[in-house]
């Protein structure tokens, strides 16, 4: 039984019936991966937030891979009365609770797997019930590890929950410090793995550019979602900080849609380089990858964790990257320094020093051969030591098949 809330890149296909995923790949790969396996899967989704109206049924059947499967959506329980109103997210989630305790009941599975934001609902099922409990974490962000400190009510039940004796708790290695957290936040009775996420050795999609980039030019990527924590206005400084002081023909493209996206264009509009900026918005995996392999230089600045999605994809692709340093202490990126040392990938020191990111930029732009003979060591580490989705799946399922059988 797989309990996940509905992520906005598995909603709207859901929404219409059908399975169309985009993004999130660690969870829609994994639901693939079972339905293709001897295994039976109970799905639930559920919705965390009151401003999402679900507009769909709540139980329906769709075809994945070529199997049917149902699907059930517990929305958001918002009609209640005033007085009770700030206490809608509580009151959400033991709705959810009741209805994900019914879906059991029906049909008693050998494993629930809850993903992070229904960890109360996990929590209970740990708690009280005889039934493998595993609790996937993708990533962790600064919001969990101030609940580690705080002393406030939400605080105080929330590391209740997650020193529930899970069976086994699983979290994404992207650079976050999950192995530390972890160990700090759970039960020493829990099983806790860490698991890197995979990627698709496979072709991309030649780009078709309607904004005339000079040929000559050095093009710097920046793959991100445009919010924040993710440097994306410190990367819009250092860009026009690195034109200015550059003899090199700089051009920057930016991937992505999110809240920081008009404020970046008017940063641009703000300085005369909007003809050495190209907005693309979101665009498909294979689009994306087309573009690493169109630029030059790929620069991180997500200021939580280096080793997420799209860098992973950017390293398989073998372009040159910069990335900021590695902060030990807190956890964050120690893994990448084991997986990529200081000859591949470029480090920068902090994503708030805008000089060092400048600098950076230029350093890289006026090094030609050093830029191949990185890409060329990260392309390298990357396919000996990055597995492919199909063995990243094929192993997170024999961890759940040997659970049921211990």
């Amino acid at each position: 039984m797989y309990v996940s809330r509905l992520f906005s890149g598995l909603e709207e296909g859901i929404e219409r019936g059908e399975w169309s995923p985009e993004g999130v790949p660690t969870v829609y790969k994994l639901i693939e991966g079972i339905l293709q396996s001897q295994h039976e899967l109970f799905l639930t989704f559920t919705i965390k937030n009151i401003q999402k109206k679900w507009k769909g049924k709540r139980n329906l059947t769709i075809k994945i891979k070529d199997k049917k499967t149902s699907i059930i959506i517990l929305p958001f329980v918002d009609r209640l009365p005033n007085l009770f109103l700030k206490y809608a997210s509580y009151i959400n989630e033991l709705n959810h609770l009741r209805m994900i305790w019914k879906i059991y009941k029906k049909n008693k599975p050998d494993i629930v797997y809850f993903d992070r934001s229904n960890v109360y609902c996990a929590a209970f099922f740990a708690y009280f019930l005889s039934v493998k409990v595993v609790w996937r974490v993708m990533g962790v962000p600064n919001s969990m590890k101030k609940i580690l400190t705080h002393n406030n009510f939400f605080s105080l039940i929330t590391r209740l929950a997650y020193k529930a004796p899970f069976s086994m708790a699983l979290c994404t290695e992207d650079g976050s410090g999950g192995y530390y957290w972890m160990n700090q936040a759970l039960s020493s009775k829990t099983q806790k793995i860490m698991m890197m996420n995979g990627v698709d050795f496979d072709g991309y999609k030649s780009i078709d550019i309607k904004k005339s980039i000079p040929q000559n030019s050095i093009k710097i990527l920046f793959v991100s979602r445009l919010v924040d924590d993710k440097g994306c206005l410190e990367f819009m400084s250092a860009f026009i900080k690195a034109l200015d002081l550059s003899q090199k023909n700089l051009f920057a493209i930016i991937v992505g849609d999110g809240n920081l996206g008009k404020q970046m264009k008017k940063m641009a509009l703000d300085f005369g380089i909007e003809n050495k900026v190209l907005f693309v918005g979101s665009v498909s995996h294979k689009i994306s990858k087309g573009f690493q392999h169109y630029c030059d230089i790929y620069a991180s600045l997500n200021q939580m964790c280096n080793i997420t999605n799209a860098n992973i994809e950017a390293m398989s692709s073998g372009i040159c990257m910069m990335v900021p340093n590695s902060r030990p202490k807190e956890g964050i990126d120690v893994y990448l320094d084991k997986l990529m040392p200081k000859d591949s990938i470029y480090r920068y020191g902090s994503t708030n020093n805008i000089e060092n990111i400048t600098n950076a930029i230029i350093y890289l732009s006026n090094h030609t051969a050093e830029r191949k003979e990185r890409s060329e060591k990260i392309q390298l580490i990357a396919k000996q030591n990055i597995p492919t989705w199909k063995k990243r799946i094929s192993n997170e399922i024999k961890m759940l098949e040997s659970l049921v059988e211990h």
